[in-house]
């Protein structure tokens, strides 16, 4: 349903902007391009295969182009923030197979049915600190686009952003890092397995 595609993409973003200590941009503009391109093509074969796949089958569809993608290990390191380099190797891994496995569980749930959205790729811009940003957007039949831009770092997205303004890894290192400061690695853990069951289930949050 476009409304609820809107509002499932929205749900993915929230704060500003986080940047990267890297020297200077290292991907080719057309590479990034490239790389947002397959990823939407990839997004809309699975909506529109909605009807015949299962969530496991979406879910198995997208897991290698998710993470061709989007280098969820970096992701996942940023958005715990400086805690990440006090943790042990055995709560580093767990934390990424976690993280890994709800946004694989959030893209199977929430694009899972085509409706005549239109997945456009634009301009590719200075991301500062090393990076290119993708603009891109989503339109939903009958609805306003949605603007996302995907933040690449040596070939893979590494945050994403609603409105050119609105980043994802902001909102998850505010998340993430108090839960962590309040429960530990364990409740850190428990509250991704929650996001990702509850995406699993089509819920949000």
């Amino acid at each position: 349903m476009p409304n609820r595609l809107k509002a499932a993409v929205i749900c993915l973003f929230g704060a500003l902007m986080l940047m990267m200590p890297v020297a200077r941009a290292d991907t080719p503009a057309d590479a990034a391009t490239a790389l947002t391109r397959q990823f939407y093509d990839a997004l809309l074969s699975s909506m529109k295969q909605g009807q015949t796949l299962s969530f496991d089958a979406r879910r198995a569809s997208l897991d290698p182009v998710i993470r061709k993608t989007f280098d969820l290990d970096l992701m996942i390191h940023l958005a715990v923030g400086p805690a990440w380099n006090s943790l042990g190797a055995k709560d580093r891994a767990a934390l990424q197979v976690a993280f890994a496995n709800w946004t694989i569980d959030t893209y199977a749930s929430r694009f899972s049915s085509y409706n005549g959205e239109r997945f456009d790729v634009g301009k590719v811009t200075d991301g500062g600190k090393g990076t290119l940003v993708v603009h891109t957007t989503i339109t939903p039949r009958g609805d306003a686009p949605v603007a996302l831009g995907y933040r690449v770092l040596k070939g893979r997205v590494i945050d994403i952003y609603l409105n050119d303004s609105i980043s994802q890894l902001a909102v998850w290192r505010g998340e993430f890092s108090s839960v962590l400061k309040r429960k530990g690695v364990d409740g850190l853990l428990a509250r991704i397995h929650e996001l990702a069951a509850k995406a699993a289930a089509g819920q949000s949050g």
